[in-house]
């Protein structure tokens, strides 16, 4: 054991190696966190708090090669034009919080022959938080009928 890494001697290759403990628990928290899992869930699950969760996590990214430059290496040849926009949260300092109408707005500007398709999950959020407010059987009826129609 040497700074937190356990050193390994393979007698094949005689090469030595080591495993670094804290940068795999640091590899799960992101894995974790781009598999969708919330900074709280991250907290519960794993006992460690979210602000520190927070930290490892933006400490890996910086790690990682840019996309762009990924994508430079790579030179990948089947793109299918799509452009998926997620509303997961991100807390980035001196932002605003865009609406999807104005990302839409953005996107057909850029990309003048873009498809703007929102996401059935948040746009059927979106719907029942609206017809809740108003009447949970209003509400009934519409899900039914939107759904037998996908």
């Amino acid at each position: 054991m040497h700074r937190n890494k356990i050193r390994i001697f393979c007698h094949n290759c005689k090469k030595k190696s080591s495993i670094n403990h804290k940068e795999e628990k640091a590899n799960e928290l992101l894995k974790d966190h781009l598999n969708r899992n919330s900074y709280r869930i991250i907290e519960n699950e794993k006992g460690i708090n979210k602000k520190s969760a927070c930290i490892v996590v933006n400490q890996t990214t910086e790690e990682l090669i840019p996309s762009n430059d990924l994508t430079r290496l790579l030179k990948p040849q089947n793109y299918s034009g799509i452009l998926l926009v997620d509303r997961k949260y991100v807390p980035v300092k001196e932002t605003s919080d865009e609406t999807m109408g104005q990302i839409a707005q953005v996107a057909r500007e850029v990309f003048p022959d873009v498809i703007i398709q929102i996401c059935l999950t948040h746009y059927s959020k979106t719907i029942e938080r609206t017809f809740i407010a108003n009447s949970a059987i209003v509400w009934g009826l519409f899900f039914l009928t939107f759904r037998l129609r996908i």
